[in-house]
C-alpha cells in the first residue's frame, strides 16, 4: 500500500487542529453551550453553514463557532463527501483544500466564504465525523 506521506501529514495536522480547537473552547472561559443530540444552532455560524440533516452526537457552540459530532454510520465516508458538496455549493469555496484518501478510511474538506466563516469536516473511519465552523473572531473577555 502507497503511502502519500504529504497528505498523511495534512490530514494528522488538520484532525489535531480540530481537537486542540475543541480543547481551547473549554479552556477560554466563553459561554458554551453543549448539546448531546442537539438541534443545528439557528445563530451564528449555525445560521450560515447548511445543516448536514445527520443525527448529531453532540453540539459545542457558542457565538462565533460551533463544533459538531455527527452520529457515524456505515455510509458516513459518502456522507461527508456529498455533505462537502453542500458546503460548496452553499459558497465555501475560499482557500478550499479537499483530502480524499479513501484507501486510508479518511475524508477532509476545509474552505471558508465570502464572509470569512471557516468551516472544516473531517471523517475517520470509525473513529470520528465532526465540523467545526467559526467566524474568525473571538468573544470580548469580560
Amino acid at each position: 500500500m502507497k503511502v502519500n506521506v504529504p497528505k498523511a501529514a495534512k490530514a494528522a495536522a488538520i484532525v489535531t487542529v480540530l481537537l486542540v480547537s475543541s480543547m481551547a473552547l473549554f479552556a477560554c472561559g466563553k459561554e458554551i453551550k453543549i448539546l448531546l443530540h442537539g438541534n443545528w444552532p439557528d445563530k451564528g455560524v449555525g445560521k450560515a453553514v447548511p445543516n448536514p440533516g445527520y443525527e448529531t452526537e453532540s453540539i459545542l457552540v457558542d457565538e462565533h463557532s460551533a463544533m459538531i459530532s455527527l452520529k457515524m454510520t456505515d455510509d458516513a465516508y459518502d456522507l461527508a463527501k456529498a455533505y462537502a458538496n453542500e458546503l460548496k455549493a452553499a459558497g465555501f469555496t475560499v482557500d478550499a483544500e479537499e483530502n480524499d484518501m479513501k484507501d486510508m478510511g479518511i475524508y477532509l474538506y476545509s474552505a471558508s466564504n465570502s464572509d470569512g466563516i471557516n468551516v472544516d469536516l473531517m471523517y475517520m473511519k470509525g473513529r470520528s465525523f465532526m465540523l467545526s465552523a467559526d467566524d474568525g473572531t473571538e468573544s470580548a473577555e469580560d
